[in-house]
Parts: C-alpha cells; sequence; structure tokens
C-alpha cells in the first residue's frame, strides 16, 4: 500500500500596532498551551497605511507572537 502525504500550509496576517516600527520586527512564533514557541517563515508587508506579517503555518496554530529585533 502507498500513502501520499499532502502537506496543507496556513498564511495568516498579523497586523503590526501603529506604534510599532515594522523594520525591527524580525519573525513571528506560534505559542502552545505549553508554552513552548517556534519561530514561523514570516514576511513583512505593507498594506496602505499599514505593515502586515504574513506567517506560514503548516499547523494551523491559533497563537502567534511578534519577535522584534531592537539592533
Amino acid at each position: 500500500m502507498i500513502l501520499l502525504v499532502t502537506e496543507v500550509k496556513t498564511v495568516k496576517y498579523v497586523t503590526l500596532p501603529a506604534d510599532l516600527d515594522a523594520a525591527n520586527v524580525s519573525t513571528a512564533a506560534v505559542v502552545y498551551t505549553d508554552g513552548t514557541a517556534y519561530p514561523l517563515p514570516t514576511l513583512i508587508e505593507r498594506n496602505e497605511n499599514q505593515y502586515n506579517a504574513k506567517v506560514t503555518d503548516w499547523n494551523n496554530s491559533s497563537m502567534y507572537t511578534l519577535l522584534r529585533n531592537d539592533k
């Protein structure tokens, strides 16, 4: 028997707060109920007057956080 496994990715958009410098956002991370967090592929996009983090998640999680780097 041959099983075909297809990976389904979910793309979510997180709107950045207006007072947050988008240039300092390095990535998004998924946060699980046990407190563990894992980074996710993230692309910062500008849409008119706001910035959004385009987050690619393979598990369709529900809680995300944005990580920033002030350096």
